[in-house]
């Protein structure tokens, strides 16, 4: 049992402890917080949108379900984000000439749908990193859509087809670094050359290098600058500011500041099948998904593209070997199977039914190029062709003389026929 207390006065102050104690509980169990605003219906989040759908549009929470129904939804949109797209708006103001960085497994998810309204008319670079990951054929497809994609957005603008320089880079070596390095110098050369006429001495081209979360923009700069200074890592987030790092003079004497940027996402992720594509890459934050769906959403994406593409854009027989010859792409064809029921029997035969275990190892081998080459989009018009081939059989089909089959005359010999080494069969 306690000890009295020693004195009265001892007495008295903890009896007046204990007295303001009660109180502070009373006023806490008193206290309540003020009722959340409710969102109406009608409340909006505003979305600034330009790309192929054309201008503004609004969207809520129940509109965005409708968009994909029944899916779990992936958002990533970390604090650091918000305010990095503010100041890079404001720096884009005083760069020369943009370099975009996209993943070349999936080059239209990678591209942020305000890129053209925030560069304007400035010089624009693309570079297609992780080339090593891609087929050279999907690469092809893509650079001449991209060319046609701005050619278009030209001409509705009543302006003159801007040169758009694409380029096909690995970040594990230098391998093209010097093209993209001469490329940017020839579109910033018009600034000296006002500069000149001026009478002012010339400056620095100034280059911003922009892009999605690990798309490799400090790798890209890394490689330019021939050393490490920018912070580059195989995990989304890790550039959280923007800095300016200067490459130096050349032997022609022209210099270049490169404006190293984080990653910039939109902050509502409407398309969800664009960022279940972002996931299966690896280009954003791992809690914001369930590998298990991402990981069924890609085996449906390989398959899908494959039929598209007729086998040109992935490595069928690679990915089938490397599932101990469980072939998803008979599984999900012939054999009438879904991705998500390829991804339980893969969990049951190496993972003794762990399915989380069985979609995160899926996933790395696919980022870790286990699955050979592979790209998951495909660009409209190839989908277009591939449709227009479909649509082309069927009618022939369709057209095709039905009843008794035509009559063929084969030769054989009664006494031969069927007599073989049928051994194995």
């Amino acid at each position: 049992p306690p000890h009295p207390p020693a004195s009265a006065v001892e007495a008295r102050s903890m009896a007046a402890r204990g007295l303001a104690l009660a109180l502070l509980l009373s006023l806490a169990a008193s206290y309540r917080l003020p009722p959340r605003t409710q969102r109406t219906p009608a409340a909006r989040t505003r979305l600034h949108m330009d790309g192929p759908m054309g201008s503004d549009y609004d969207i809520t929470e129940e509109e965005l379900e409708a968009l994909s129904p029944g899916r779990p939804k992936i958002h990533w949109f970390p604090g650091h984000i918000a305010k990095a797209e503010r100041q890079l708006v404001e720096y884009l103001g005083c760069v020369d000439v943009v370099i975009e960085v996209r993943d070349a497994r999936i080059p239209r998810s990678t591209t942020h749908p305000l890129v053209p309204t925030w560069i304007g008319a400035k010089p624009h670079v693309i570079v297609f990193n992780r080339r090593d990951c891609a087929p050279e054929s999907a690469l092809r497809d893509w650079r001449g859509h991209f060319v046609e994609e701005a050619v278009a957005r030209a001409k509705a603008h009543g302006a003159e087809a801007p040169e758009t320089p694409i380029f096909n880079f690995n970040a594990k070596s230098d391998k093209g670094i010097h093209e993209i390095k001469k490329a940017c110098l020839r579109l910033g050369a018009h600034v000296n050359d006002r500069r000149a006429k001026r009478d002012l001495l010339p400056r620095a081209i100034r280059v911003a290098v922009i892009g999605f979360p690990n798309v490799g923009k400090s790798a890209l700069i890394n490689r330019l600058l021939g050393r490490k200074m920018a912070k580059s890592a195989d995990t989304p987030g890790i550039t959280r500011s923007l800095q300016w790092v200067r490459l130096g003079k050349d032997r022609e004497g022209a210099d270049i500041e490169l404006l190293d940027s984080p990653g910039i996402i939109p902050a509502k992720q409407v398309n969800q099948d664009a960022a279940e594509a972002l996931a299966m890459c690896n280009d954003i934050g791992v809690a914001s998904y369930d590998p298990e769906h991402v990981a069924t959403a890609l085996i449906e994406r390989l398959v899908c593209v494959d039929r598209a593409t007729d086998g040109a854009y992935v490595n069928a027989a690679q990915i089938a070997r490397r599932c101990d010859g469980f072939d998803p792409f008979w599984f999900c064809g012939d054999g009438g199977g879904t991705p998500e029921e390829f991804v339980h029997e893969i969990a049951d035969m190496r993972h003794r039914g762990d399915r989380h275990g069985a979609a995160t190892r899926l996933l790395n081998d696919f980022r870790k190029g286990m699955f050979g080459l592979a790209t998951l989009e495909a660009p409209p018009r190839v989908l277009q062709r591939q449709r227009e081939q479909e649509e082309e059989s069927e009618a022939q089909q369709a057209a095709a003389p039905k009843g008794a089959e035509a009559k063929k005359d084969v030769d054989f010999d009664l006494n031969t026929f069927g007599v073989g080494d049928f051994e194995g069969w």
